[in-house]
């Protein structure tokens, strides 16, 4: 394996996780470097081509401005003029998406995050070209519009637009978010609706659906999962823990709780407790490390 092949591997386990074929999440170093670029501008990336034929590239962060519709009509126009799918682009357009609402205005900013995700739709669905939506450190301030577009894309209600994302990677929701994209939910499912594009099924009552998930609604859900860092092993705080439904609907039934008892039912899950420890970097966890990498190994 030569070097540069080592880093693009690399590159892709690290921050590079697919959400659809053509709609990507990753970190703002996936993002191609042109030939014109300085490759070592610490914002570009470490490749000097685009492997992955990203033709469009969405930075997420706090204080972007939204493209207006104007904005998107002038990329289609730039995107028509570029090579066609499967040929790899000869341009690459970059947007800018905000990654939060809170503090903002969530009816404006919802119709300009719909219309942004009709334009991802098209250009990635109709077109078949590659969006790929990045951020500094890839897990965070992505998060406002992949779940927005899984809300619109696949009409899922909030709490299953969180399940749906996890099964590709984990990703973080500031707890201030969530009723700001709650409220976006609800934008996004009356457009949809204004359309005509729900069938009999997805016109069942939110309060109905959102029974489901008792976990989504509970006094311990602050807003994200805890982070996967295996296949089977997440990374967690109290709350979490104690959010019984929740590690369910992950499928977590083991539980290594270090000072903290988070009181779950012992007839579905297995809770080993470290007791008499506390998480305050000083206690010293070598001699319970034994134990704990047995019972993980399990």
């Amino acid at each position: 394996m030569t070097k540069d092949q080592y880093k693009r591997d690399s590159l892709i386990i690290i921050f590079f996780l697919h959400v659809s074929l053509y709609y990507q999440l990753g970190n703002s170093q996936d993002v191609p470097v042109l030939k014109e670029c300085d490759p070592a501008d610490s914002t570009t990336s470490l490749l000097d081509d685009n492997p992955y034929q990203f033709s469009i590239c969405i930075e997420a962060h706090d204080v972007a401005d939204m493209p207006t519709p104007s904005d998107l009509s002038i990329a289609s126009s730039t995107l028509l003029r570029t090579s066609i799918p499967p040929a790899a682009p000869t341009e690459i357009c970059n947007l800018d998406c905000i990654s939060t609402l809170v503090n903002g205005n969530v009816d404006s900013a919802g119709e300009q995050l719909i219309t942004l995700c009709e334009f991802i739709d098209k250009q990635a669905n109709e077109c078949g070209r590659r969006v790929l939506i990045h951020c500094a450190d890839g897990y965070t301030e992505t998060s406002l519009l992949a779940l927005t577009y899984l809300i619109y894309k696949e009409h899922l209600r909030l709490p299953k637009a969180y399940l749906k994302l996890q099964e590709t990677r984990s990703f973080f929701v500031y707890q201030n978010d969530v009723h700001a994209l709650m409220q976006l939910e609800n934008l996004v499912w009356e457009h949809k609706r204004s359309r005509n594009e729900l069938d009999e099924k997805q016109h069942e009552k939110k309060e109905v659906i959102y029974e489901r998930y008792p976990w989504f609604q509970s006094p311990f859900f602050e807003g994200s999962f805890p982070s996967r860092i295996l296949p089977f092993l997440y990374l967690g705080n109290l709350n979490h823990a104690c959010n019984g439904g929740m590690l369910k609907a992950l499928g977590i039934t083991h539980i290594l709780s270090v000072g903290e008892d988070a009181r779950l039912d012992p007839t579905e899950f297995k809770v080993i407790l470290l007791d008499n420890l506390f998480d305050d970097g000083i206690d010293s966890l070598w001699k319970h490390l034994d134990g704990c990498v047995n019972f993980i190994g399990k």
